[in-house]
């Protein structure tokens, strides 16, 4: 804790329990601060520093940390320092937490004057996740016959991995990056007890999770999910008896879906097709979680900087268009990918433009007896 504030203390080059520096001030670390969800338990503090967590979040403060990057969750989540969920876009401290890179989810950071910027989570590699509590063995088993488990791995990019923690729990994980067919999953009882198992289905336009919650399970029991033409499916076949026989069905504990953001961006006006006389007002809408920038352009000109709220106002000077049709065009851009609305409009100049740009060129010439020449 030492270390952290003399090193706040210092980024303005003056020991005096303040930093004057004009540093954006952006802290990792793999243990989360707030945390206030665990897989393992409905304790808020689980897997979460404890002993100094109150004076790192104090620092934080004193100092104006925008951003606390962490990990271990593999959760998607940002909070404040209240464990209320936050925008990545609000200009507070605030502590994120985001997928893990096994399962290829990254984040974009976005530092800009005085602004830092937090992106929404990004999956670029599409996977099918199958996580474990013991006390259970947990492998797969294609069509062919080839497994993956702790033992074996006869599955192209079908990996296994376990990890056991400090309470003696154990978890295991089968991860699938590839097409493989039809394949089941099988979870075996290594002792009595309860066991959970969430299934974590990624597509680059969704995340849905699928949980199994708290199933009383004995040694020698079975039970098995089966994934067909890559629909991970929504029973789970158990046997009690470890005997072959299915003697129940069980569903979902709970299923959640997230769909990736597409942001939309709405022109209401000027509408299709008007005609207009006068300086150009555009104005306009938006709908999106997290916006990074909003601009707008007639033609194919530059690209103008809107002020990035959900209602949106942009004025276009008429002295700097000709006469006829032209396309208006607005986007936005929420740090992944951009959106676009067009209209188009037809320029119609009233008579007084007309003759103000009649009369500008008329005073490029001399006028006889006037003694001057206007330019």
């Amino acid at each position: 804790m030492n270390w952290i504030e003399d090193t706040l203390d210092n980024l303005d080059n003056k020991d005096n329990g303040r930093d004057e520096s004009d540093f954006n001030k952006i802290i990792f670390m793999h243990h989360p601060i707030i945390n206030p969800y665990s897989l393992f338990s409905l304790d808020m503090h689980k897997c979460t520093p404890r002993l100094n967590r109150k004076s790192f979040i104090d620092i934080c403060k004193k100092y104006d940390v925008d951003v606390v990057l962490t990990g271990h969750t593999h959760e998607n989540k940002i909070y404040d320092e209240y464990c209320n969920i936050r925008k990545g876009s609000e200009d507070i401290l605030r502590f994120v937490q985001t997928g893990a890179a096994e399962e290829t989810f990254m984040r974009k950071i976005f530092v800009k004057s005085d602004q830092v910027t937090v992106g929404p989570p990004i999956h670029v590699v599409e996977f099918t996740k199958y996580r474990a509590l013991c006390p259970v063995d947990l492998y797969l088993v294609d069509s062919a016959g080839n497994y993956v488990s702790k033992e074996k791995n006869e599955i192209d990019n079908v990996y296994f991995s376990s990890m056991t923690y400090s309470d003696g729990y154990e978890e295991k994980s089968i991860i699938v990056y590839d097409d493989i067919g039809d394949y089941n999953v099988y979870i075996e009882g290594q002792d009595k007890g309860e066991f959970s198992l969430q299934v974590s289905d990624v597509s680059l336009d969704k995340y849905e999770i699928i949980e199994y919650n708290n199933i009383t399970i004995d040694k020698g029991s079975k039970a098995n999910i089966e994934i067909a033409q890559g629909d991970v499916g929504d029973k789970m076949e158990f046997d009690s008896e470890g005997d072959g026989v299915v003697d129940s069905q069980i569903s979902p504990s709970n299923t959640s879906v997230f769909y990736s953001e597409i942001p939309e961006i709405i022109i209401l006006s000027p509408v299709n097709n008007d005609e207009v006389k006068d300086d150009i007002v555009v104005k306009g809408v938006v709908n999106s979680d997290f916006i990074i920038s909003i601009e707008i352009r007639i033609d194919s000109g530059e690209w103008k900087v809107v002020n990035t709220e959900d209602n949106w106002e942009y004025i276009f000077s008429i002295n700097d268009l000709t006469e006829g049709t032209h396309v208006i065009t607005a986007r936005i851009w929420n740090g992944n990918v951009y959106s676009y609305d067009s209209v188009s409009i037809t320029i119609k100049n009233p008579v007084f433009l007309l003759v103000l740009r009649a009369f500008s060129y008329a005073s490029l010439y001399s006028f006889p007896g006037s003694g001057s020449t206007r330019v």
